[in-house]
């Protein structure tokens, strides 16, 4: 299905046109382009102008600053401006009520919860595309019939949120949670609730801002949105629906449906009709999966955790864990972004996770060490710098229906042990 004309991606970025064609989809990245795609060519640690070849190689047309003659291709003055101004025009000719969602932890699962609970009117940003490219790049894939768009929303420096806002200009806000993320690059945790209420910078009068009404921050919060004109809705643990069944386990899943079911309820979706989409939806890789596998001639229960880590969502995936029958391993590796506050905030993760009860935990990086000397000799497994160390480390450890949790930031790589698993990998 056609997604852009050149004469329209012409006219929505202001450049010039070269030929009559269409294409199916946007991309910035040629090892994913299919041929019929829009290749976009950003400027970040590589140039993607370089790989302009490669995509029309591919059959992409190209959303250029270079000429280029005898292609499929649309001449701009500057890529991101040009891919930012085709997701206007997405959102204008769709008319889809646009959802921003934000928070320190959990948006990923709330933006996909939603998207589930709305239906397949909605379009919603694959992975994490949340950042100054990722939000332009998912509003210039929205197909023109779109009755939702959701959008996730990240920042890890003041302002940042702000010009997303101003950009998508979403009528519902939603922010799942304040919590000790990116403190190196803020003074404090008020400092983060103040940049993640930049959502609401974009919005007009009369928008929605749904908010953790359980949160230190929910009156904070509730100040910026009302300055701006929006209603506020609270969403917290006292609003989490009983007869939801979700497939993921964990109070911090059932809170991420509750915050759907809202913003469901708000589209006029049936809450019938949206609790059965959130009941069939699939786990999330990295973000609570589980599946059972053999390893090391054991059966084992693996939650792949493995996507991000702060120490709110390490918590909750400790107590999560903690409902499933078994003894419990620990697989945690380092917790990116804290700053100065790193070491004590993995050194207090010996509470919540004792509490949950682990009884065995494999360390993996230089800031976990300060975990390992807040816990007893009985508890501590094996030490790894790095993830590469990680499968030996499990098989000295493991016992017959275990239940292996396996968390950390992603740059951790934690990632590929869990693909490892579940390929059989010894």
């Amino acid at each position: 299905m056609s997604l852009w004309t050149s004469a329209e991606i012409a006219a929505a970025t202001g450049g010039h046109a070269n030929g009559n064609w269409t294409v199916t989809g946007v991309s910035i990245d040629t090892r994913e382009i299919k041929t019929g795609e829009l290749f976009v060519p950003l400027t970040d640690v590589r140039d993607g102008h370089d790989f302009i070849p490669m995509a029309l190689e591919k059959g992409a047309a190209v959303l250029s600053a270079r000429a280029i003659s005898d292609v499929p291709s649309v001449k701009v003055d500057d890529a991101l401006p040009a891919l930012e101004n085709l997701g206007r025009a997405a959102c204008t000719r769709s008319g889809a009520l646009r959802i921003g969602v934000t928070g320190s932890v959990g948006k990923t699962s709330v933006k996909e919860a939603i998207a589930a609970a709305l239906g397949k009117g909605a379009h919603k940003s694959i992975k994490s595309y949340n950042n100054h490219w990722g939000v332009p790049l998912t509003m210039a894939r929205m197909p023109a019939q779109s009755k939702f768009g959701v959008f996730e929303m990240g920042m890890n420096h003041a302002g940042e949120m702000s010009a997303l806002s101003n950009l998508l200009a979403p009528q519902i806000a939603v922010i799942t949670k304040i919590a000790a993320v990116h403190l190196e690059h803020f003074d404090g945790i008020a400092d983060i609730a103040a940049a993640k209420a930049e959502i609401f910078d974009g919005m007009n009068a009369g928008g929605i801002a749904v908010l953790p009404k359980d949160d230190d921050f929910f009156e904070f919060l509730s100040e910026r949105a009302r300055a701006k004109g929006l209603t506020i809705i609270g969403v917290g643990a006292d609003d989490v629906d009983p007869s939801l069944k979700l497939k993921n386990i964990g109070d911090h899943h059932a809170l991420n449906g509750a915050f759907a079911l809202a913003v469901a309820k708000l589209c006029k979706v049936p809450a019938a009709q949206a609790r059965k989409r959130l009941a069939s939806m699939p786990m999330l890789d990295g973000r609570g999966a589980s599946f059972k596998v053999k390893f090391g001639g054991k059966s084992i229960t693996v939650i792949d955790e493995a996507y991000n880590a702060n120490p709110t969502s390490m918590a909750a995936a400790f107590a999560a864990a903690a409902q499933i029958k078994g003894r419990k391993i620990a697989v945690l590796g380092d917790m990116g972004e804290l700053g100065i506050t790193g070491p004590a905030l993995h050194e207090g993760l010996a509470v919540p996770l004792l509490a949950a009860g682990f009884e065995k935990i494999i360390t993996v990086g230089p800031l976990m060490k300060n975990l390992r000397g807040a816990l007893l000799p009985t508890h501590k497994g094996p030490h790894c710098d790095n993830a590469d160390g990680v499968m030996a480390a499990l098989k000295t450890e493991i016992k017959n229906k275990d239940v292996v949790l396996l968390k950390a930031s992603n740059s951790v790589g934690l990632g590929t042990v869990v693909k490892k698993l579940k390929e059989g990998t010894s």
